[in-house]
C-alpha cells in the first residue's frame, strides 16, 4: 500500500476512534454532571485535552476527578490509551494509564488492568524493568493473570534470564497446562547461559531437565552437542547433533559452526565434508548446504572441487550474493576461473542479493538462517522454510515441533 493513504487511512481510522472516545467522555461528563458534581467544566474532556497536548500533571489531576464507579469512562479511557500505543504515540499511552490509577477509589479490577496496560506501555518503549514491575504488580493481585505471567516469562527470556522465564512458565503451565516444547526451549536457553558462564555441571543438570520436558526437542540436542564440546567430547557431540538433525533437518545451516568444532576436536576435519556430502545428496536442492560445502572444501583448499559447488548454486539462483561472495574469495585464494566466466560478469555487476529461505509464520519476517525462537516477534517454533517460488507468497509454512509447537498463542 502506498504510504501516504496508508497515513491518511490510519488518521482517519484515528480520528474516528477518538470521536467514539470523546463521545463516551462527553456522556460520562453530563452524568457526573446531572449528579451534582462540578458544573464548571466536563472532567473527562479537559483531562483528554491536557493528555492530548502532552501535560501530563495537569491531564492526571483532572482525570483523577473521573467517578471511579463510572465504567464507560474508565473503559473510554482504557481504549484511549490503548490506541496511541498501537499508534506507536507510547508517551501518551504512559500518560493517560499513570493517570487512570490516579483515580482515588479504583477498583482492583480497574487497577490491575490499567497496571498490565502500564506494562505494555513500558515494554514496548524498551523499559524492561519498570514493565517487569508492572506485570509483578498485576500478579501479585492476580496470581491467575495468564498474560501477565506470559509477559514476565517472555521479558525474561529478552533479557536472558532463562531460570526466571523458566519459573514463570511452570506457573503458567499450572494455568494452561503442560507446554514441553516450549519449557524445553527454555531449558536449552539456561543450559547456554550456564556454559556461558563455565558451570558445566548446572549446564548438564539443565540440559537433563530438558530432555526430560522435551524427549525430542531439537534445541536441547544441540544445548547437549554445546556442552559436549565444552568438555571435549567431540564425538558425543557429533551424536548429539546428528540426533538434531534427525528431528529438525532445516537446523543444519545454522548449527555448521559446531559441527566444524566437534570434527575438529576429534581431529577429523576432512570428515564433516563427508557429513555434509551425504546429506546433500539427500537434498540437493538446499543451496544453504551446498554454500556450507563449498565453503568447507575452500579452507580445506579444495578450490576445483569448491568453485564446482558454487557453479551448481549460480546455476539454479544467479543473484545468490552469499555464494558469489564465496566465490570472489576462492578467485583470491587462486582458484580455477574456468568455466565461471558467466558467474564472474555477474560478480563484477555486483554482490547480489542475500538469500533468504526462511520466515516466521508469525509475523512474516523472512530470515537468512533458521531459529528456533523469531527475533522480531519472539514466538518459539515459527520459523519454517519459504516454500519454492511456484507456491504463493503468503504460503509460508508455519513450523511445528516434534510435541506440536511451542508457542502458547
Amino acid at each position: 500500500m502506498d504510504p501516504l493513504v496508508a497515513n491518511l487511512l490510519w488518521a482517519a481510522l484515528l480520528g474516528i476512534a477518538l470521536g467514539a472516545i470523546v463521545g463516551v467522555l462527553v456522556a460520562a461528563s453530563g452524568k457526573r454532571r446531572g449528579e451534582g458534581g462540578d458544573p464548571s467544566g466536563p472532567v473527562p474532556l479537559t483531562s483528554l485535552r491536557y493528555v492530548l497536548e502532552g501535560d501530563g500533571d495537569d491531564g492526571a489531576l483532572v482525570l483523577s476527578r473521573l467517578p471511579s464507579g463510572d465504567p464507560e469512562a474508565l473503559a473510554a479511557a482504557f481504549g484511549l490509551g490503548e490506541l496511541f500505543r498501537r499508534k506507536g504515540d507510547l508517551g501518551r499511552a504512559v500518560r493517560i494509564h499513570e493517570a487512570i490509577l490516579a483515580v482515588p477509589g479504583l477498583s482492583a479490577e480497574w487497577r490491575a488492568g490499567a497496571t498490565f496496560e502500564l506494562g505494555l506501555d513500558f515494554r514496548r518503549l524498551g523499559m524492561f524493568a519498570r514493565a517487569m514491575e508492572a506485570f509483578e504488580k498485576v500478579v501479585d493481585a492476580d496470581p491467575f493473570h495468564a498474560e501477565a505471567l506470559r509477559e514476565l516469562r517472555e521479558l525474561c527470556e529478552e533479557v536472558g534470564d532463562w531460570e526466571g522465564a523458566t519459573r514463570h512458565q511452570e506457573r503458567l503451565e499450572g494455568l494452561r497446562g503442560a507446554q514441553p516444547a516450549l519449557s524445553a526451549h527454555l531449558h536449552a536457553g539456561h543450559a547456554r547461559k550456564l556454559l556461558s558462564e563455565r558451570c558445566l555441571d548446572d549446564a548438564a543438570r539443565v540440559v537433563a531437565l530438558g530432555e526430560a520436558a522435551d524427549p525430542r526437542s531439537a534445541d536441547v540436542r544441540v544445548a547437549g552437542a554445546e556442552l559436549h564440546l565444552a568438555r571435549g567430547e567431540g564425538a558425543e557431540a557429533v551424536a548429539a547433533l546428528s540426533e538434531a538433525l534427525e528431528l529438525r533437518p532445516e537446523i543444519l545451516s545454522a548449527i555448521v559452526p559446531l559441527l566444524e568444532g566437534a570434527f575438529l576436536a576429534q581431529d577429523r576435519y576432512p570428515a564433516l565434508g563427508d557429513f555434509l556430502g551425504e546429506r546433500l545428496e539427500a537434498n540437493p536442492d538446499d543451496a544453504s548446504l551446498r554454500l556450507a560445502l563449498a565453503r568447507h572444501l575452500r579452507r580445506r583448499r579444495l578450490l576445483d572441487e569448491a568453485a564446482g559447488q558454487l557453479r551448481r548454486i549460480l546455476e539454479a539462483d544467479p543473484q545468490n550474493g552469499e555464494a558469489r561472495l564465496e566465490l570472489g574469495e576462492l578467485l583470491l585464494e587462486g582458484g580455477p576461473a574456468d568455466g565461471l566466466e558467466t558467474e564472474l560478469r555477474a560478480l563484477l555487476k555486483g554482490p547480489g542479493n542475500t538469500p533468504r529461505p526462511f520466515a516466521c509464520g508469525g509475523c512474516g519476517m523472512e530470515l537468512t538462517q533458521f531459529f528456533f525462537r523469531c527475533p522480531r516477534c519472539y514466538g518459539w517454533d515459527t520459523i519454517g522454510r519459504i516454500r519454492p517460488p511456484k507456491a504463493a507468497e503468503h504460503d509460508i509454512p508455519r513450523l511445528a515441533s516434534a510435541t506440536g509447537g511451542a508457542d502458547d498463542e
